[in-house]
C-alpha cells in the first residue's frame, strides 16, 4: 500500500474533508494511518490526556495541532491554556498564564475568580463590590492594598488618626468602630472610660487634644490658686471624691465617726484656713475657758497641739509662760 493509492480512494469518498485534512497534516497518510483506523473513526480524544470539553469539542483539529505531521507531533501539542489563548488574554498576562483559575472550556464569560486565594481576601462590604471599583482602568496587578488608597475621600477624621483605618474599622462597615484608647498617649481609666468622645474631642478634633487635667476641668473656686493646676496631685480618675491629698497634711482625713472626710468638713470656706467648730459641740468661748483652766493661752491653732485630733495629746506640749 502506498500514499498515492490512499489518496485516490479517499479523495473520491470525501473530497471536501480530504482537501482540508491534507492542508492541515500533509499527504503522507501512512505516517499516521495503518489502514485499520488507529487514528481514524475509532479515535476518541476523550480517552487521551486532554479530553475535549465545552467549546474545545467543536474546535477543528488543526487549530490546536498546528503543523503536526506525525503521531509524535500530535502527542507533543501543548496542553496549557496560554499556549493557545495568549492572544485572547485581555489581562495582558497580569493574572499569569493559568486561565483555568477563573475560566472553563464553556467560554470566557462567567469567569469565577477566587479572590480568597490572593493576598487581599474579600470580606464584609468588600465582597459585594464590582471589580472595577478597586481595579480602575482594568488594572489588577499592583493594586494598592492599604485602606487609605481607596478610602481617603471617606475619612471623616481628615487624617488625624493616620492612614491605617483597620485600627478602628473593619470591612463590615464604617459604623461600630472600636478605638482602643489604651494604645493612645492618654489611656482611659476610671470615670474617663464612660465619657463620650465629643466631650474631650470638641469640634471633631482628635490629634493634639490637651492631656492636662485643667484643659477639661477648670479649677473650682473653692481652692482656686491654692494647689496649682495639677489635679492628679490630689485626685484620680475614679472621681473627685475622695480626694487624695498627698502633701504634708498632718491631720487625719478619717478623724471623727463619719470615716473619710471631704476637705470641706474642716475647710468650709477655703483651704487656707480650717474650723474645728463645725463638728465639735462647743463654741470658741468654751474652748478658751477650758484651755485657760489648763494654763494654755495659745489655743487658737488646734492642729498644732492636736495633730491627730486626739484631745489629750497636747498635754506633753505644756502650757505657756503667762
Amino acid at each position: 500500500m502506498d500514499a498515492a493509492r490512499c489518496l485516490i480512494c479517499h479523495q473520491e469518498i470525501d473530497p471536501t474533508y480530504m482537501e482540508s485534512h491534507r492542508a492541515a497534516f500533509g499527504g503522507e497518510c501512512l505516517v499516521c494511518h495503518d489502514g485499520i483506523d488507529t487514528y481514524g473513526a475509532a479515535f476518541d480524544h476523550n480517552l487521551q490526556a486532554f479530553p475535549l470539553q465545552g467549546k474545545h469539542a467543536s474546535v477543528d483539529c488543526a487549530a490546536c495541532h498546528v503543523g503536526a505531521r506525525t503521531p509524535a507531533d500530535l502527542k507533543n501539542t501543548p496542553k496549557n491554556c496560554f499556549s493557545c489563548h495568549a492572544e485572547d488574554d485581555p489581562h495582558a498576562g497580569r493574572f499569569g498564564q493559568d486561565c483555568a483559575q477563573c475560566h472553563t472550556p464553556e467560554g470566557w464569560e462567567n469567569a469565577a475568580f477566587d479572590h480568597s486565594l490572593t493576598r487581599f481576601p474579600l470580606t464584609g462590604a468588600h465582597s459585594i463590590l464590582a471589580c472595577d471599583a478597586c481595579h480602575e482602568n482594568g488594572t489588577f496587578q499592583g493594586t494598592p492594598q492599604e485602606c487609605y488608597a481607596c478610602h481617603r475621600a471617606d475619612d471623616a477624621h481628615e487624617g488625624q488618626f493616620g492612614q491605617d483605618c483597620a485600627q478602628c474599622h473593619t470591612p463590615e462597615g464604617w459604623e461600630n468602630a472600636v478605638f482602643d484608647h489604651s494604645l493612645a498617649a492618654f489611656p482611659l481609666t476610671g470615670a474617663h472610660v464612660n465619657v463620650a468622645c465629643a466631650d474631650c474631642h470638641t469640634g471633631g478634633i482628635f490629634k493634639g487634644t490637651p492631656q492636662d487635667c485643667s484643659a477639661c476641668h477648670a479649677e473650682p473656686e473653692y481652692h482656686l490658686g491654692l494647689f496649682g493646676v495639677e489635679c492628679s496631685d490630689c485626685h484620680d480618675t475614679t472621681g473627685w471624691l475622695p480626694a487624695l491629698f498627698n502633701q504634708a497634711h498632718t491631720f487625719p482625713f478619717n478623724h471623727g465617726e463619719s470615716g473619710m472626710n471631704s476637705c470641706q468638713v474642716c475647710h468650709p470656706t477655703n483651704l487656707g484656713t480650717y474650723d474645728c467648730y463645725t463638728c465639735h459641740e462647743h463654741n470658741p468661748s468654751e474652748i478658751e475657758r477650758k484651755h485657760r483652766e489648763e494654763g494654755i493661752s495659745d489655743f487658737q491653732d488646734c492642729a498644732r497641739c492636736h495633730p491627730t485630733g486626739q484631745e489629750k495629746e497636747g498635754e506633753s506640749r505644756g502650757g505657756d509662760d503667762d
